[in-house]
């Protein structure tokens, strides 16, 4: 049997009285085989098949017995699937739910497969439909935006395993951007693609036991050197809220371990320089929502030298994401490493940089605050509060600061860069630095036990009003007691 058409729509409506939109877009369609036909069993055999630009062999049967529920067996290899295009197949005989009752049971093989703009190379797969069950009994994707993917299970009922690996996830990253719900954390990974190269994750999916609503998803694996383990909770029925608006019910354990900090802290967000910290890292978050906002949190970073924790409750959903409030901790022996790899290169750099700060920390929209300070940076006492705005594009930070000890010189490298070459003491001939705090505009009330001017005498009990603008540091209704 021969069936071609140049006019699909015309031959839409001979078959159907009617044509599907489904079938408007396509040039041409049609087939070739060798065919039984009876009224329960239709068979298909050494098949071709084109409808527009897909183009298939194998064979097809159907079967529809009365008192059984009617079954489809395909079994099809070809060049290219476009599912628009298979669709738009079953509407030439049909509406577009002609199987939605239907037993099926198919083998693809397919060099390339196309959906809702989305490309998929060297498609192997075994499905089956049956009782309301889809059974992925085989999936091989070769390539989906330069990852290979393999799966299996029963996705209906939340029971999967498969891997993914990807030498550079850049475009699966910005697929998954594309194509989910729009949220901080795809944008996030999409930019920094580059610290999750080698990617290798192995995953398993599976009902939660005594609770058929919920889902246990595990991601084991590696990127970039890093160890990844994440197991994530949630209720199978609102699995993509996290993407969304509302608050899904979720608990997530996930930790990153690398050798290289600079790689954990890329993975993490930032942006960091590729220079050494203090060996190898831990990065763990803890997340628990019982479907109220904002979720319970806990985010901690630690090597053997450098400790930071976050805890508090922060909003996980795309429009407010990470606003909330919590507590922070910061412990290291040597903070310098890691101000200079994000961009931050403190005054008298090279004489390390103990730090220990705790405090109170409130996210909201362009705006980070942290109050109740407490702590010591280089045994000098700091305690205050500071606000970060980011929302006009120039960063401000607002404040007040209480030091045990300020010094001259110290404000001046901020400004310049070094002023005085470290091995023999006398000002250096090399060109002036840039300030510290680049463009960004500092307004501080600070106060100090001590203040040193460089040579003139020590002043005590000393504030003044700090304001740093366009390159410029200004001190400002400076007081203190100062030779008596």
């Amino acid at each position: 049997l021969l069936v071609a058409s140049a006019q699909p729509t015309g031959l839409a409506n001979w078959l159907n009285g009617a044509v599907d939109p489904a079938v408007r877009g396509l040039s041409k369609a049609g087939f070739s085989a060798a065919v039984s036909l009876s009224e329960t069993l239709q068979r298909f055999e050494r098949l071709e098949l084109v409808v527009g630009e897909s183009h298939l062999k194998g064979r097809l049967e159907h079967q529809s017995m009365k008192g059984h529920t009617p079954s489809l067996s395909a079994d099809l290899k070809g060049e290219l699937l476009d599912l628009d295009e298979g669709r738009a197949l079953l509407a030439l005989f049909g509406s577009g739910d002609l199987l939605a009752n239907h037993e099926i049971a198919a083998k693809l093989d397919l060099a390339r497969f196309t959906a809702d703009g989305v490309d998929a190379e060297n498609v192997d797969a075994v499905l089956t439909r049956a009782d309301g069950v889809v059974d992925i009994n085989r999936l091989s994707i070769g390539n989906l935006a330069g990852a290979s993917i393999t799966l299996h299970g029963q996705p209906l009922a939340g029971v999967l395993s498969g891997s993914v690996r990807a030498s550079d996830p850049q475009s699966l990253f910005r697929l998954l951007r594309e194509r989910l719900p729009a949220h901080p954390l795809l944008s996030m990974l999409e930019r920094n693609a580059n610290y999750y190269t080698n990617l290798d994750l192995a995953v398993e999916a599976g009902p939660v036991p005594r609770d058929d609503k919920a889902v246990q998803v595990r991601v084991n694996g590696t990127a970039n050197g890093s160890r990844i383990g994440t197991e994530l909770q949630f209720d199978m029925f609102d699995g993509l809220a996290l993407l969304g608006d509302a608050a899904p019910k979720l608990r997530l354990d996930a930790t990153l371990e690398n050798t290289d900090t600079t790689i954990l802290l890329g993975q993490a967000g930032l942006s960091p320089l590729p220079l050494e910290a203090d060996g190898a890292g831990l990065l763990a978050v803890t997340l628990k929502s019982d479907g109220r906002k904002p979720a319970d949190t806990s985010v901690s970073f630690s090597t053997d030298q450098t400790r930071f924790q976050i805890d508090g409750a922060f909003s996980l959903n795309g429009a407010d994401f990470a606003q909330g409030e919590g507590t922070v901790q910061l412990e290291s022996e040597n903070i310098e490493p890691y101000l200079t790899m994000n961009g931050l290169v403190p005054p008298q750099f090279g004489f390390s940089l103990p730090t220990k700060l705790t405090g109170k920390v409130s996210v909201a929209a362009n705006r980070i605050g942290l109050s109740g300070l407490e702590g010591h940076v280089a045994d000098n006492p700091v305690s205050g509060q500071l606000t970060l705005f980011t929302g006009d594009g120039v960063p401000k930070i607002d404040g007040a600061l209480k030091l045990g000890q300020v010094e001259m010189p110290w404000l001046a490298e901020a400004m310049f860069g070094p002023i005085v070459d470290p091995v023999s003491g006398d000002l250096p001939d090399a060109a002036l630095g840039k300030p510290l705090a680049g463009n960004s505009e500092i307004t501080l009330q600070l106060s100090a036990d001590t203040f040193d001017p460089g040579r003139l005498g020590i002043v005590t009990e000393a504030s003044a009003r700090l304001a740093y603008r366009s390159g410029t540091l200004e001190l400002s209704d400076a007081k203190g007691k100062w030779l008596g």
